[in-house]
């Protein structure tokens, strides 16, 4: 039979009791019932840490609310230091487009999730978007977080978490990555953009490989018995269309990064159109060519050297359309 774990011996100092979280959870309910008196609000909690604190901020709430919750990774390891690269993991369930969204956090530290997750519920066009926390600590912010409301201030280092209505502490991690971590990727030089995936990857290499194979040759007949040689790269017919999918995709990979922040396009139903209009282009254009007799071979060697671009053509369309299959199987991309 298990002992049962003495939660309060593990306290060392409350930095925060009971009464002071929950004094000011309640003046900001207050403050938000006012805001938004009228109007029908949305919480949306970023699970875990912040949980609690959202559950006790809609008791302080008269107004009618809907909540909705993400997650996201963003702390590496056993360290509470922020990379700055972020990953969610779990979407939002329903659409905010039109709505009023509050997005509570239980503390702001750096700000780089923070910031991350503002422009990308931005994205999603809601009425209005602001924060509320329970903790702030401007005296490590890296980036400025604007349209808050923070409940208590927080210039110390967090070294325990006192829930309301649990006086828990959780010992301080160790921060032996820190260094590491930093060397990597340092926060002040992020620019909060998520790493390119493998997914990705594929795609603009599928994609150039699909360029190469628009300037290389596509048919040849010809060139024997008298007869003028002749042929043709992609830049004729469907083929136009072969090229537009591969320059649309690189395109795709690279605008989030380009803009230093999300963007809509970059989904995964996205590059599947790309990579079924890229290959019904693909097979027009081969029919095409089949009923003109551009497919006339003497020796077996010429299926390869009379229409190398045909056959690098459709590699690339190949890595395109499997870089849209692994990028809709990523954590949240449905």
């Amino acid at each position: 039979m298990r002992t049962p774990t003495d939660l309060m011996a593990d306290i060392g100092e409350v930095l925060l009791d009971e009464d002071q979280i929950q004094s000011r959870i309640l003046e900001l309910g207050t403050q938000i019932s006012t805001d938004y008196a009228g109007r029908r609000l949305t919480l949306v909690s970023v699970l875990k840490g912040s949980l609690p604190f959202m559950a006790d901020l809609m008791r302080a709430i008269t107004l009618p609310l809907r909540i909705d919750l993400m997650e996201v990774s963003s702390y590496g390891g056993a360290t509470t230091e922020s990379s700055g690269l972020v990953r969610i993991l779990k979407d939002l369930s329903t659409t905010i487009e039109g709505e009023e969204v509050l997005i509570c956090e239980d503390i702001i530290d750096t700000g780089l999730t923070l910031n991350y997750l503002i422009r990308y519920l931005g994205g999603k066009k809601p009425a209005s978007l602001r924060i509320c926390t329970l903790l702030d600590k401007p005296a490590r912010r890296l980036v400025e977080i604007p349209g808050r409301l923070h409940g208590l201030y927080h210039p110390r280092p967090v070294r325990r978490r006192v829930w309301p209505g649990l006086q828990r502490a959780v010992p301080k991690p160790a921060l032996r990555r820190r260094a590491q971590a930093r060397g990597l990727h340092d926060p002040r030089m992020n620019s909060l953009r998520r790493p390119v995936s493998r997914a990705r990857l594929m795609a603009a290499l599928g994609a150039l490989v699909i360029l190469v194979g628009c300037v290389l040759r596509w048919w040849t007949v010809g060139g024997a018995d008298g007869l003028p040689e002749l042929g043709g790269n992609g830049f004729d017919g469907m083929g136009i269309v072969v090229f537009v999918v591969a320059l649309a995709t690189i395109a795709v990979v690279t605008l989030p990064y380009a803009a230093n922040r999300p963007v809509n396009a970059d989904r995964w139903p996205t590059f599947a159109l790309l990579a079924v209009v890229g290959w019904l282009a693909f097979a027009l254009r081969i029919v095409n060519l089949a009923a003109l007799g551009a497919f006339s071979f003497k020796e077996v060697g010429d299926v390869l050297t009379n229409g190398p671009g045909l056959w690098a053509t459709g590699i690339g369309l190949a890595m395109l359309a499997r870089a849209a299959y692994d990028i809709h199987r990523e954590p949240g991309a449905r």
